[in-house]
């Protein structure tokens, strides 16, 4: 493998570093922060606390890559167990005892040491409200919950580790030591429900209405092959139902379908209670929008709004009051929340989160909608990575197609300078035709707007079509970007009237061929934002 300058640079330091080291006292014990020593030495010196850790490292052939830099990233983040935490895992673990049980299972040993080393090195300034920004070197993903206490806030991992001793800097990435041990995530978000009894009423419901078998961890596509089942779930608990006189699963029925007992049929009102409750796609709290609506299993997407609580459905019913005195007013509580601390539960298709109140249907008014196909599931592994993907298996894609050219390209930009929307976009060129199936949207009047890189003179002239019929003019692309600057335009194609909550198909096809970059695709909901685009 060859390595760059910045690395030879990198070792170059390292080496000159460790050298001046040798020449000093060295301490057996690394107290401050800031060490220039690589992981799997610093383990080493601190071995009375983390021999645990150390074993297992060893025994799944880790030590060579905590010993030197990543190859594929920028480092590594480990988050280390320490002996009590591996003492507590003993206490509760079913399977293993001791240390020696836990080394015999050579196959988990290698899960789990796996688990707690990320790809990347992640400070505790860069950690986000859901789903780290890269996966484990197992490939698996974990999520950070932030929990307020006293004096400060402390971070949680996976719902089921805490941060102890944070941001310890080596030479080849950053260590955050936590009070217990991750556990592999081999479980769909039903298994998860499954095992965990607080939730047996909605778990019965997933059952009854046969969508627990929708739930599973891979799914088949039309195709025949096979794929990840990315969805997430909002959840109650069984006190909330009990709070509302639901203790059993004929309370269900009683109230969401007393006349029909056929509730594997989409069109049972049970069945369509359960479908809201899982959103189609994998949205951790960090995810979630400003405000708007997200697409569900059932007949209506469900509105959230995130902000410094998380709301669903606001406005629908008043489910509480809290008086002001200083004001003399009260306070109506009209929206479900989503319980932050307790959510994020991370499972192999997603997250789970719970909710605070019975969340029943409600068709919430239209907004606007833009895709920017992260609804295919090649671009959403690779979404958070600044890179240039070249595509030539049209085959390997879901809800994007193209034909006309060998290549389909999808680039995130590192640079705050890219104008491209989350700087990323798609490119094709040549004489091409690619088609795009967006999610469903509600019923009702949109202005349908385009936004591409509109600078350079190799840039093709195109057409718009939507589910088969063409909208708007020719597009000419290789003048009028929004500024020197800013190639990219905001283009308006025609108003749409779409009847029925349902899917549709975007196609763009080269009238004279060239390059395309698209940025996205959007349904404005307010006539009077898509008029004054045209300003």
């Amino acid at each position: 493998m060859k390595m760059n300058r910045i690395q030879i640079l990198n070792i170059f330091v390292v080496v000159s570093m460790l050298t001046q080291l040798s020449c000093e006292e060295v301490p057996k014990k690394f107290e401050t922060k800031y060490n220039r020593v690589n992981i799997a030495t610093w383990l080493y010196e601190n071995e009375d606390q983390y021999s645990n850790f150390i074993q297992i490292m060893e025994a799944s052939d880790l030590t060579d890559a905590l010993s030197s830099y990543n190859p594929n990233g920028d480092r590594y983040t480990l988050f280390l167990p320490s002996n009590e935490a591996f003492k507590k895992f003993f206490e509760e673990s079913e399977d293993f005892n001791n240390m020696q049980d836990l080394l015999a299972n050579i196959e988990f040993t290698n899960a789990l040491s796996r688990y707690h080393v990320v790809n990347r090195r992640i400070a505790t300034n860069d950690f986000p409200l859901g789903a780290l920004q890269d996966t484990t070197i197992g490939g698996n993903i974990l999520t950070i919950a932030y929990i307020q206490g006293e004096d400060s806030t402390y971070f949680k991992i996976n719902n089921r580790a805490f941060v102890e001793k944070e941001d310890l800097e080596m030479a080849n990435g950053v260590i955050h030591v936590l009070d217990n041990v991750l556990i592999p995530i081999v479980y769909s978000g039903f298994e998860w429900l499954k095992e965990n009894k607080d939730y047996s009423l909605f778990t019965e419901i997933l059952e009854l209405t046969g969508l627990d078998d929708t739930l599973g961890i891979f799914i088949t596509d039309e195709q025949g092959r096979i794929k990840n089942n990315w969805y997430t779930l909002l959840v109650e608990a069984d006190s909330i139902f009990n709070k509302h006189e639901l203790y059993s699963i004929d309370d269900l029925k009683q109230v969401f379908s007393p006349d029909r007992t056929d509730y594997t049929q989409t069109d049972n009102d049970l069945y369509q209670f359960a479908a809201y409750h899982i959103l189609e796609g994998s949205y951790f709290l960090a995810d979630l929008d400003d405000s708007r609506n997200y697409n569900t299993y059932a007949f209506l997407p469900v509105q959230i709004s995130a902000s410094v609580e998380i709301r669903v459905n606001t406005g629908v019913e008043v489910f509480d009051s809290i008086f002001n005195e200083r004001d003399s007013i009260y306070k109506y509580i009209d929206y479900i929340q989503i319980k932050v601390n307790e959510s994020n539960v991370a499972v192999k298709n997603g997250p789970i989160h719970f909710v605070d109140q019975v969340m029943e249907l409600f068709r919430p008014p239209r907004t606007r909608r833009t895709f920017q196909f992260y609804e295919e599931p090649v671009i959403f592994d690779i979404r958070l990575e600044a890179n240039r993907y070249i595509f030539n298996r049209v085959e390997e894609f879901t809800i994007l197609s193209w034909s006309g050219t060998d290549e389909l390209i999808w680039e995130k930009r590192g640079s705050s300078q890219e104008s491209a929307n989350n700087q990323d976009y798609l490119e094709i060129e040549g004489d091409f035709s690619i088609s795009y199936e967006i999610p469903k949207i509600l019923p009702g009047q949109y202005g349908c707007q385009i936004r591409a890189n509109y600078e350079g003179d190799k840039n093709a002239t195109i057409q718009v079509f939507l589910d088969g019929k063409q909208i708007g003019g020719n597009l000419n692309l290789t003048t009028g970007g929004a500024s020197g600057a800013n190639p990219y335009r905001l283009k308006n194609l025609g108003v749409v009237e779409f009847p029925i909550y349902d899917k549709h198909t975007v196609t763009i096809r080269s009238l004279i061929p060239g390059k395309f970059i698209w940025d996205f695709i959007r349904f404005e909901s307010s006539m009077r934002t898509y008029d004054e685009n045209n300003q």
